[in-house]
Formats: C-alpha cells, structure tokens, sequence
C-alpha cells in the first residue's frame, strides 16, 4: 500500500557476551524470560539483582531473607551492569530513582560502605509483587498548571 513507512519497534535479547548498541533498547536474558525495555524500573531492577545475586554476590545481592538487596560494589555494579538493564551507568540517577519508587536505603550494620534498600513489594521469593511499585508523583512547586 502507498502509506508512510513506519519501523517495527526492535526488541534485542542479549546474553552475558554482548553489548548494547547506544540507540538500541537493552534486554538481558535472565532464566526463560528476558528484560525488555518497556519493563518498568523496578522490574528490571529485580531482574539484575536476581542475576547479580546468582552469578556475581560480591557485587550485589538479596539479604539472607530476601527482603532487601545490598549493593557491595557500586562502581562495577554502575559500570558493568547498569547499561545492561538501563540506558545509563550512572549510580546517583539508579539511586534517584530507587526514591522515586518509594525504595529505602540503610547501611549494612557490617560495612558502611554497603548500601541495602528496601521496598515492601520487592523481595526475591515474590517477584509477583514487584508490579504493584508506582512511581510516586512529583508535586510541580504548587502551580496549577
């Protein structure tokens, strides 16, 4: 037909080997499933912490009881695995929005340095729960726009 062309919208599943392109939506396969780049943040955010806490503890992981995850390594954590689940690897923009999803943060009692956040639909045992998080809505400095 003699319409305008409209491009298929492109879904990437990657594996452990391979890179983002920069324009490309990021997927990483975790299990039989993959995150997509239409998977919410906290989505995503359970998804690289189950594979972080299964393939690689020493950078980030679930607690013993699987209602909060401590994050040991924020500068390989920000390198290495935030451009596999998000578009950046920017630890205070992850931080940003761990607020922003109403996410808490503490100090691991053991090391200072390790920061554990906590939410409570986000525990390793019930990622079912995980889809009820909400971005919490910004007040616009009290216009009425």
């Amino acid at each position: 037909s003699q319409g305008a062309y409209v491009p298929k919208k492109e879904v990437i599943i990657m594996d452990s080997t391979s890179s983002p392109s920069p324009r490309a939506p990021t997927a990483k396969k975790t299990n039989s499933k993959s995150v997509c780049s239409t998977d919410t943040f906290p989505v995503k955010t359970h998804h690289l912490i189950v594979h972080l806490d299964k393939h690689n503890p020493g950078i980030a992981a679930f607690s013993a009881d699987g209602s909060s995850f401590e994050v040991y390594d924020q500068v390989t954590f920000s390198q290495q695995y935030l451009p596999q689940y998000f578009k950046h690897s920017n630890w205070g923009s992850f931080v940003r929005q761990l607020n922003l999803y109403g996410f808490t943060s503490s100090r691991s009692r053991d090391n200072s340095d390790v920061q554990v956040w906590r939410h409570d639909c986000f525990h390793r045992d019930k990622k079912e729960s995980v889809g009820k998080i909400k971005r919490s809505k910004r007040n616009k400095n009290s216009s009425n726009q």
